[in-house]
């Protein structure tokens, strides 16, 4: 019956959930970061258009100064860079770097 299949799909998205938290807490462990630090790289490599520090703090719902944070953190630890816009140098664009993506793919293979 369809009620059994949903419950079932339901099971099994929470199961996949779960994983996806365990190894993303894994991963911001493995590089001192914090777990909404996965949140921010998530958000800026899947953004459709180079991510914006106040279109990431409105898509996490955080506040200024913890973006600015979690940005430094990104930075320093290697995963991102940010530059400026040529035609608007107030605007800040966020870029997941090479060496960032390299050491996220290999965390998260088992995913794929």
């Amino acid at each position: 019956d369809g009620g059994a299949g949903l419950q079932a799909l339901a099971v099994e998205l929470r199961r996949m959930h779960g994983e996806v938290n365990r190894l993303a807490h894994a991963f911001a462990a493995g590089q001192g970061l914090h777990a909404t630090d996965v949140q921010a790289l998530g958000a800026i490599l899947d953004a459709p258009e180079p991510m914006t520090p106040g279109r990431l703090r409105e898509r996490l719902g955080l506040t200024s100064g913890a973006v600015t944070a979690c940005l430094d953190r990104l930075e320093r630890a290697g995963h991102i860079r940010r530059t400026r816009d040529t035609r608007d140098r107030r605007v800040v664009h966020l870029h997941y770097a090479e060496g960032g993506k390299a050491l996220a793919r290999a965390h998260f293979q088992p995913l794929a």
